[in-house]
């Protein structure tokens, strides 16, 4: 990258040196920007896993001594995703600085920051969710102080507990994407409850079969 980058600033002093039309020395300044850009965010990129490796060390190290290492411990498992939102981002933000450089297709630009706070919220949501899980788990099946048929009816309840929280996350962050995307999330909103609606009135006999069996366990 720095040899090309210096070949390129040379053909650019000698367009210069040579009197070579304005026109023609801003265009390929241009362009040289642009490959800039891209060849450090290429490079950037590259670097995603050891940037996710230092950070999770980092992340071990400060909850070591603190009562966080249980919820830290879970949520590496979204370590995998965490690198992939990362490095969609990364991605995002070069296409976006790249066609910065270029005149004309600035319009294009503003979805840029748009699109990577839309990942960062979807990696908040997974975050918020895998945090629910766990909290789910401690508050309703304790190590201590259940008898083994409360400890069943609780097992049985919990994937239940699990699935509506995580749905309700999804729902929440979907809202919050549509809305940073620069879109009305009332209609959207509007068409869920109808949509709820309908099927609570279409489904009355599975919902009251749910609901009793809720209650019964």
């Amino acid at each position: 990258v720095i040899v090309n980058a210096g070949w390129l600033f040379l053909v650019v002093y000698a367009f210069q040196l040579f009197a070579v039309p304005e026109r023609v020395v801003s265009v390929l300044v241009m362009f040289v920007r642009a490959y800039l850009v891209i060849a450090l965010g290429v490079l950037l990129i590259r670097s995603t896993v050891m940037i996710v490796d230092v950070l999770d060390s980092l992340g071990q190290r400060y909850v070591r001594d603190r009562d966080w290492h249980r919820y830290y411990d879970h949520l590496r498992a979204l370590i995998p995703t965490f690198r992939a939102c990362l490095e969609y981002a990364l991605w995002i933000a070069i296409a976006s600085l790249a066609l910065i450089q270029l005149a004309g297709i600035n319009s294009v630009v503003l979805w840029g920051p748009r699109l990577i706070q839309g990942i960062g919220l979807f990696f908040l949501g997974r975050v918020v969710i895998e945090l629910g899980h766990l909290e789910i788990a401690r508050r309703m099946l304790p190590d201590e102080g259940l008898d083994d048929t409360s400890r069943r009816r609780r097992a049985t309840m919990e994937p239940i507990v699990r699935s509506v929280f995580s749905y309700a996350v999804y729902f929440g962050t979907a809202v919050l994407i549509l809305a940073s995307l620069g879109f009305n999330p009332m209609p959207f909103l509007a068409g869920a409850g109808i949509l709820g609606l309908v099927v609570g009135f279409g489904a009355q006999g599975l919902i009251n079969d749910v609901v009793s069996g809720f209650f019964i366990l």
